[in-house]
């Protein structure tokens, strides 16, 4: 296997399917949204559905802190919150919200500025990173929600790009970045691109989405492929949610997630 190959596909089980958004993986189980639904659904790494977990708003991203044991959830209803969520069996419970409209200054370039479409934890600086829909520029903030820095999208094959997944491998970040090739939504071409937490590429990218398969948010995970390491994905399709696990390197210091 090599970079950017799938290590296990699959559609996401009826109850999460639709227009795919967040996914997260706590050691044992994936964790899905999908546009219009305010349930985190829980499902086996394999596609088996498990439950459902009600939330006060719809979500476009998430992240298990292993260090925590919560998740980090993006609002996605344009509200520009990011919620700490402790969940106990099937039940939800919001510990904490950041409301970055407050405390980031935003890009304004961002298409869809209060819509978190990507978030992720560094673990050397225990900070978090967050992007919006299909926005230029990737922020990082403390876990109070207060401003850091930011980096701009890099250019992909001479065209500027949008992000819809931020994600690290405990090291590096991971971004989905969004090129248009045309003036139709059909019309994209989507690499998912190693970064320094600073925004500069590495030699690592592939291509992970074209036409309507959008890749959407990322999750990493060196459990389930071991000794491979993965991201996986959401899918944002009006014609169908696959879920994808493509291989990334293995690193030497992987310490991102231990469970």
């Amino acid at each position: 296997m090599a970079l950017g190959d799938i290590l296990r596909e699959f559609q996401a089980p009826i109850e999460a399917r639709g227009f795919g958004r967040a996914v997260a993986f706590d050691g044992q189980f994936l964790y899905l949204t999908r546009v219009g639904d305010r349930n985190i659904h829980r499902v086996t790494t394999t596609g088996t559905f498990v439950s459902s977990i009600p939330t006060r708003i719809d979500y476009g991203a998430l992240k298990f802190d292993s260090t925590e044991g919560v998740f980090w959830a993006g609002g996605f209803e344009g509200t520009s919150d990011i919620d700490k969520i402790s969940i106990s069996g099937d039940e939800a419970a919001v510990l904490d919200t950041i409301n970055y409209s407050d405390t980031v200054p935003l890009d304004p370039d961002d298409r869809f500025p209060g819509f978190v479409s990507g978030i992720t934890v560094d673990p050397a600086t225990d900070t978090l990173f967050f992007s919006t829909n299909l926005g230029g520029s990737v922020y990082n903030i403390r876990k109070d929600g207060s401003f850091i820095n930011s980096f701009q999208t890099p250019p992909q094959d001479g065209f500027s790009s949008r992000v819809t997944g931020v994600e690290s491998d405990g090291i590096n970040l991971w971004l989905n970045l969004v090129i248009n090739l045309g003036n139709e939504f059909n019309d994209v071409r989507v690499y998912t691109v190693q970064t320094d937490t600073a925004g500069n590429e590495t030699s690592n990218r592939f291509l992970s989405g074209t036409g309507f398969e959008v890749t959407e948010d990322l999750e990493f995970d060196n459990i389930t492929f071991a000794p491979r390491c993965a991201l996986w994905s959401n899918e944002g399709s009006f014609g169908g949610t696959g879920i994808r696990a493509f291989e990334i390197p293995s690193l030497d210091r992987i310490h991102f997630l231990e469970i």
